[in-house]
């Protein structure tokens, strides 16, 4: 299993070290910017699950570089951790997208359920996209003349089998509209199992 990557970005080395530190003991792959024009130019060649950034940096700030995330890629959870913790702060950055607002000294058992909180949403946020794709990729079936108990199985097997690598044989009579399929294409070779 693939361990969630979190990348730190804070004007602080020493915040940095000890961050990193908490979240390696979690089992999480940790990477460290200290700036968010940094951070941006390592989210542009690696993938990550979460980001973790103070507000008040040098060059680009923390809600610009929330902004900059949301527009490449809305799905990758951030989350504030600063030490100049004003309501204010906390609605700017919330309204710029991230996920939660944390503010210094934090308490690490509450930052590790905020951490472990963002990296579940991700994943829902995630299957919900996936799921959505799916949806759509299903209409394409809405072609398919007919809504009999025959059809509405022919249609089940089509789902079970659409997403897998494989070759499928369809078999009918001659003029009942095997060749429909807008998929890849369909052997009808001798040997395969019919569906």
């Amino acid at each position: 299993m693939n361990r969630n990557r979190i990348l730190l970005v804070d004007d602080e080395p020493g915040a940095l070290e000890i961050l990193a530190g908490i979240l390696g003991q979690e089992n999480y792959e940790v990477v460290t910017a200290q700036d968010g024009e940094e951070a941006l130019s390592i989210l542009k060649e690696s993938s990550f699950d979460l980001v973790l950034t103070d507000l008040n940096m040098p060059k680009i700030n923390g809600l610009e570089l929330i902004r900059r995330i949301q527009q490449v890629d809305p799905v990758l959870m951030t989350i504030v951790l600063t030490g100049c913790g004003t309501i204010d702060n906390a609605v700017a950055a919330m309204k710029a997208g991230a996920y939660d607002y944390t503010t210094k000294p934090f308490k690490i058992d509450e930052l590790i359920l905020t951490v472990k909180r963002a990296l579940e949403y991700r994943t829902l946020k995630t299957q919900n996209k996936n799921l959505k794709r799916l949806v759509g990729e299903a209409s394409s079936f809405r072609n398919i003349i007919g809504d009999s108990e025959g059809m509405q199985r022919v249609e089940s097997l089509i789902h079970k089998v659409s997403d897998a690598d494989t070759t499928v044989l369809i078999q009918g009579e001659s003029g009942t509209g095997r060749n429909w399929w807008p998929g890849p294409s369909i052997s009808t070779a001798q040997g395969l199992t019919p569906l």
